[in-house]
């Protein structure tokens, strides 16, 4: 089969490399779980409960340019849980997001009311709870948008409100949704809540002189009081909480004349927590103090990160089995440990992963993968799997025979290698075909397609970059495509460049990266 490059989603927006002497081998590492979409091309993960589900939205249908219409986002909340993606649906409109989960699977979002146009469009607060949608209505404005939620099922949000051009915050709880008030300046925002009901976010405060437009500042709102936490920088600096943790820990961002960064507020003192080389912007907290957000690095790319133990790590360092992925935007991390994070692959299909803590990657172990031809249908199929190797050396499937080609795979996963997925399908009858990537996203959208069964990840190997360059000490696999001779697709995959030429003069085409069609990287 042919794929096409599919189409980057909008990730979650915010306001890479390490800093310098931090420890990569003193840092967790992690196993990531790409968490697929709703039937579309593309989903992004909001925030992750204490028992490891997951919420944020995904793209319904698989879409291509031009978009349908510019009112029609065709996008809708899930709850991923026990390794399925569940869609919530709306409130009436297209478009939906959880924004948060507790630990009962209840989850805080927003959805639209109507498909209309702006400003006649609207979406309200919702809260999902035991399979049913509940609008949370708003201040008495048209929109609503929540964005934190705890164990209680108290959400917390912002709404467009009469009394305030700018929006307030508000706290949902017991079926009443209460105006949180302000810091004495224009309009606030509420971001997330603890389970003992403290609320953070930002809210206006009056402007020194000189200041320009109306300021905004990190809050702490307990027991009915907002009490500002207050900007680092001059006295034009701002700031904004975006999540709390049962400690009353908050984290947010703050930005002056200077720079603009994360932050961590713990009992009166507000912490710069750095950068990978820019910007960076928090998005959630545990119970332990660890942040995890994006940042600017050196290459000029947000790259998602983990701020623990006074260290702040780029996770694109710590994730194995995605190598050819970049992480952008880390939105949540529980007292477990694990970590929800966006990002895009090398296909640029962009979707949620959830990120699992695991122990150290062993050193590397190579094996073959030994590559079988069937003349019947022109098939060829590779495997590094003991049992399947034996049934084929022995007949136990009649035809398939070695073609004397092989090439290294990993046997355990690194930092610097990406599962490899394989599907078959029977969908070509006679003939049946098999297909291999190690792109996530790649295996995204093939399984979306009814003709495609996913077998599984069978290996491990590194991959190459944009340009189809391979890393030093491995050598370049090359992919080719039958474009569809003989009524059904096939592919080769091959370190030799003999057999490529072989191929191409036999009317396959070359796929993958740079000129040569690279698509992954062979160890020696």
């Amino acid at each position: 089969m042919e794929l096409g490059n599919g189409l980057r989603i909008a990730l979650v927006a915010g306001l890479a490399t390490a800093l310098a002497g931090a420890r990569i081998d003193a840092a967790p590492s992690y196993v990531a779980t790409p968490l697929g979409t709703l039937g579309g091309n593309g989903s992004t993960a909001t925030a992750i409960s204490a028992s490891g589900e997951v919420t944020g939205f995904s793209y319904i249908v698989y879409w291509q340019p031009p978009y349908p219409s510019p009112n029609e986002s065709m996008w809708h909340a899930f709850v991923y849980s026990g390794g399925v993606m569940h869609d919530l649906g709306t409130l009436g409109g297209n478009s939906s997001s959880g924004t948060a989960i507790n630990a009962s699977g209840q989850v805080a979002g927003f959805a639209s009311l109507n498909n209309l146009p702006y400003p006649a469009a609207a979406s309200h607060a919702f809260l999902y709870s035991n399979g049913v949608l509940k609008d949370l209505g708003t201040l008495g404005g048209s929109n609503s948008r929540a964005a934190g939620i705890n164990a209680s099922a108290q959400v917390v949000g912002s709404s467009d409100s009469p009394a305030d051009p700018y929006g307030r915050a508000f706290l949902y709880s017991d079926g009443v949704m209460t105006d949180l008030g302000t810091l004495n300046g224009p309009g606030a925002s509420a971001w997330g809540i603890n389970a003992s009901g403290e609320v953070t976010g930002v809210a206006g405060v009056p402007s020194p002189a000189g200041c320009g437009s109306p300021l905004g500042h990190a809050f702490l709102y307990s027991h009915g009081t907002m009490q500002d936490l207050g900007s680092i920088g001059d006295e034009c600096s701002i700031s904004g909480g975006v999540a709390i943790n049962d400690a009353g820990q908050v984290t947010g961002q703050f930005s002056n004349s200077r720079a603009t960064h994360a932050f961590l507020w713990t009992k009166g003192v507000m912490q710069d927590l750095g950068t990978l080389g820019g910007y960076s912007d928090p998005f959630g907290i545990n119970s332990k103090g660890d942040v995890v957000g994006t940042s600017v690095a050196a290459d000029g790319q947000n790259h998602a990160f983990l701020y623990t133990a006074g260290t702040i790590y780029d996770l694109n360092h710590l994730v194995t089995g995605i190598a050819g992925t970049l992480l952008s935007i880390a939105m949540g991390i529980n007292d477990s440990g694990q970590i929800v994070a966006n990002g895009c692959s090398v296909s640029l299909i962009c979707q949620a992963f959830r990120l699992d803590p695991a122990p150290a990657p062993a050193p590397p172990a190579k094996a073959a993968a030994i590559e079988y031809y069937y003349p019947t249908f022109d098939e060829y199929f590779v495997t590094t799997i003991p049992a399947e190797i034996a049934a084929l050396d022995n007949g136990a499937f009649p035809g398939w025979a070695r073609t004397g080609q092989s090439f290294n795979v990993y046997s355990n996963a690194l930092l610097d290698s990406s599962a490899v997925c394989r599907f078959f399908s029977t969908a070509f009858g006679p003939r049946s075909a098999h297909f291999y990537s190690s792109d996530p996203g790649e295996c995204s959208i093939v399984r979306q397609s009814g003709a495609w069964e996913l077998e599984g990840n069978v290996m491990t190997i590194a991959v190459p970059d944009g340009a189809g360059n391979c890393a030093a000490g491995t050598q370049p696999v090359y992919r080719l495509y039958n474009n569809g001779q003989g009524g059904a697709p096939s592919h080769r995959y091959t370190t030799s460049l003999a057999v490529r030429a072989q191929m191409m003069a036999q009317g396959w085409a070359s796929e993958g990266s740079g000129d040569d069609g690279v698509t992954m990287c062979s160890p020696d």
